[in-house]
């Protein structure tokens, strides 16, 4: 799986200033969690996964979707995924 297509996926949606997709040990196996920044005409969660099911297939959507605000970012700018819940 490209994660990088699935955030591409993300942020062609309406609403998505940004979005990063990280891989997590959840319940006893690796789930894909997607972090999105929203504008604020941004829509409840559940709508972005179902409208990436039209978009990527239904593997590749995340399981989880969470809102944050910014992404933290390491001393050299990139994201700091060990930040990410």
């Amino acid at each position: 799986i490209e994660k990088s297509e699935i955030e591409q996926a993300l942020n062609n949606l309406p609403g998505i200033i940004d979005s990063y997709v990280l891989t997590k040990e959840l319940e006893d196996s690796t789930q894909l969690i997607g972090y999105i920044v929203l504008s604020e005409e941004g829509r409840k969660l559940e709508w972005y996964k179902e409208a990436l099911l039209d978009k990527i297939p239904n593997y590749m959507v995340p399981a989880y979707l969470v809102q944050i605000k910014k992404f933290p970012l390491t001393f050299n700018g990139k994201i700091d995924d060990t930040q990410l819940l």
